[in-house]
């Protein structure tokens, strides 16, 4: 018998939750957990930037593609100053000289996604967050650059516990799909 559970937390509670025994393996976007953990890489994403359609930035960012100096001072949906994306998104804004008014934090990209459809923000996100989202036909997406914007996924378990034979499969389908 076998039992998956999904859960949808943030790296810093996944890391919890494998300390406490309660789940055997995470999927992560940093592969910097603390000690006793083991990653192993999975895949690499690319990051987009989603732009509510109604906006009239869209019209510069689409004449003029790679030119992100049109962001300065807009809205910017931001994730909590924790987890790996913002750090990216810190470090995009940094090598472009770009400041944005951060006035919403989530916790969750999936949130982010949301709000931005509604006119609240733009969003950085993941291809597959974007993929899977029913708002993102209500945004703009407009792809980043890679040297600065693709990321890692890991999968992550405690190297102090026992890894179950379904964990193990698990972890081994998840390096196959790449």
């Amino acid at each position: 018998d076998c039992e998956i559970v999904i859960k949808n937390e943030s790296v810093f509670e996944l890391v919890e939750m494998a300390e406490r025994g309660e789940v055997d393996c995470f999927i992560s976007t940093s592969g910097n957990l603390p000690n006793g953990f083991s990653t192993r890489e999975i895949k690499e994403e690319s990051i987009f930037l989603g732009v509510p359609k109604a906006w009239t930035i869209n019209r510069q960012l689409q004449e003029n593609p790679g030119d992100y100096r049109a962001l300065e001072n807009m809205e910017l949906i931001s994730m909590e100053s924790n987890q790996p994306l913002q750090k990216g998104i810190r470090q995009f804004l940094k090598e472009y000289q770009i400041s944005m008014s951060q006035h919403v934090t989530v916790n969750q990209v999936s949130t982010g996604i949301a709000l931005a459809a509604m006119g609240t923000g733009a969003v950085f996100a993941s291809e597959e967050a974007l993929k899977n989202s029913k708002y993102s036909g209500q945004l703009e997406i407009y792809p980043l650059p890679e040297a600065i914007f693709e990321r890692s996924i890991y999968i992550a378990f405690y190297e102090g516990r026992y890894i179950s034979k379904m964990c193990q499969a698990f972890i081994t389908l998840l390096q196959k799909e790449e």
